[in-house]
């Protein structure tokens, strides 16, 4: 059965809001994406710069420093 012509529009605006509001999930998704990139990188950057036999003490000493400095300048971005 086919719909009547005055129901066509409010289903493609549904539709249109339904598209909207899934690449915005996906956009936020992304950007975590991108963050948890950026810090597994940074991470990554740390660790190969630590001499070789480092203590444990020194690894995450150094991690939670980058850790406090990134969150920092995140939530002054408004992320």
């Amino acid at each position: 059965m086919e719909q009547p012509a005055r129901t066509l529009p409010t289903a493609i605006e549904a539709h249109r809001l339904r598209l909207e509001e899934s690449l915005a999930k996906l956009r936020k998704a992304l950007d975590n994406w991108r963050i948890y990139s950026f810090e597994y990188e940074a991470l990554r950057e740390e660790l190969q710069a630590l001499p070789v036999g480092a203590s444990h003490e020194a690894m995450v000493s150094s991690h939670c420093t980058r850790y406090a400095l990134f969150h920092a300048v995140r939530q002054g971005s408004g992320h």
